[in-house]
């Protein structure tokens, strides 16, 4: 759990991270021309793999009815927060909030900065982070996309509340001790399409996971489901899975394409390595050989292979091509001869066949004449 003042924190995640620049610029100016007032110590233990978020206002006793205190969280020393943490600011609920997943055990120092913008004040706060190793980490996780909904409203704990509910009621009563929320990211920052309405959420991917395992009701809707994971985008008109019913009653609606049973497997072997003994560089200094030690290399023999191959290449294909023509030229001369008679024999043959039928008209000619005489 996470104690600080005994203000109570809810586990959530997310890694979205908002904050107005002009503020930051201007709260930077001032940061130079006021001083800053005397550090608070604050320690938050957390656990690994589990969600968690921090309101700044209440952990810091700070009342933020007009919104006008913004919050400037940064890792000590450093301009940003981890990788495993982000920083939102809700107009909703007019206070800032830090969120993350430590995936293992560490301790972060955080500086968060307040600004006043009524009164130009300002002041710092120091916070640490001690990320414990949880126990009994989950090995079986549900994916579910919610799409009314956007990270500013998952902020609210009720809001999981009602959705771990779901779970433990109707879906996987066998993970009522343990189940929690291992994972949080709004919709667009997972790769899926932003609205193209203004008044559309833009969705929540959420992960929620337990020791125990998947219980029959998730696997059905798992196999119900299955048919949608090749089409892209979701069809809206989608007949919805049987489990519909709950998620509505609780005001949550689901994109079943986003639905997924996952299993985790952790490598439990570490594999330790001292760097006691080890010598980050040699005793010996290097010793470079100089410009004239460098020997130079020929390119004599690579120029003559060049040149001499593509020669040599193209005088064997001029040999091959003349010999094949030579061969070629003297076949024709030898056929010559024989196709010159077949042609002359031809022509004797047609000039016999005039003649015969010349003589033939001539020989008719003087029959007729002769008989007209007679």
């Amino acid at each position: 759990r996470v104690f600080s003042n005994s203000i109570p924190v809810n586990f959530v995640s997310h890694n979205n991270y908002s904050q107005n620049k002009n503020m930051i610029c201007l709260s930077s100016l001032f940061y130079l021309l006021i001083p800053l007032a005397s550090c608070t110590w604050t320690t938050i233990e957390v656990q690994t793999t589990e969600a968690f978020i921090i309101s700044l206002d209440q952990l810091l006793n700070v009342t933020n009815e007009d919104d006008s205190i913004s919050f400037r969280p940064s890792l000590h020393e450093a301009p940003d927060l981890p990788k495993w943490m982000s920083y939102c600011y809700s107009k909703q609920h007019k206070s800032g909030f830090i969120y993350g997943v430590p995936e293992e055990k560490l301790e972060a120092q955080l500086d968060v900065v307040l600004f006043n913008k009524n009164t130009y004040e300002t002041s710092s706060r120091v916070l640490t982070i001690l990320a414990k190793e949880r126990l009994e980490k989950a090995k079986y996780v549900v994916q579910v996309k919610i799409t009314n909904l956007e990270i500013e409203d998952m902020l609210d704990g009720e809001r999981f509340n009602s959705l771990l509910d779901v779970l433990k009621d109707h879906l996987w009563p066998e993970s009522r001790n343990d189940l929690y929320v291992t994972f949080m990211k709004s919709a667009p920052s997972m790769g899926y399409r932003v609205p193209t309405e203004p008044s559309e959420k833009e969705g929540v991917i959420l992960k929620l996971g337990s020791q125990m395992p998947f219980s029959p009701t998730l696997k059905t809707i798992q196999e119900e489901v299955a048919v949608l994971y090749n089409h892209n985008p979701c069809p809206k008109d989608f007949k919805k899975a049987s489990a519909e019913r709950y998620f509505r009653e609780a005001n949550f609606y689901v994109d079943w394409c986003s639905f997924k049973l996952m299993e985790v497997t952790r490598n439990k072997t570490k594999v330790e390595t001292s760097y006691e003994n080890i010598d980050l560089l040699p005793t010996d200094i290097i010793s470079l050989p100089s410009r004239h030690q460098i020997g130079t290399r020929g390119y004599f023999f690579d120029f003559l292979v060049t040149i001499t191959v593509p020669i040599i290449l193209m005088l064997t294909l001029l040999i091959i091509l003349s010999f094949i023509m030579c061969i070629n030229f003297e076949g024709l001369k030898t056929d010559s001869p024989d196709i010159q008679m077949v042609q002359y024999a031809s022509d004797e043959r047609a000039s016999e066949t005039v003649r015969c039928v010349s003589l033939q008209r001539e020989i008719a000619s003087d029959c007729k004449s002769r008989n007209v005489l007679v």
